[in-house]
């Protein structure tokens, strides 16, 4: 169990062609699918039960999870 469950929109599909190395506890090192600058690439683990079909690899992409709203600290005053 994850402790961030993704809805399937963020689970995000790439060739396996673009790995270039296996690493560590079965991390990949891949060309970045959609690089924002070039020669982008990213690290991840695949999740055993996202794996679907043979030629690509399914990723978590958890950039693509709506963000938490985030609160503002409220003023602390001293009671004198």
């Amino acid at each position: 169990m994850y402790k961030y469950e993704l809805p399937e929109e963020c689970h995000q599909s790439m060739l396996k062609k673009v790995k270039i190395e296996k690493l560590e506890d079965k991390f990949n090192l891949v060309a970045h699918p959609l690089p924002q600058i070039s020669g982008e690439m990213m690290i991840f683990r695949p999740v055993k039960e996202d794996q679907g079909e043979k030629d690509c690899v399914i990723y978590r992409d958890y950039s693509l999870m709506k963000r938490l709203p985030t609160m503002e600290k409220s003023a602390i005053s001293a009671v004198d």
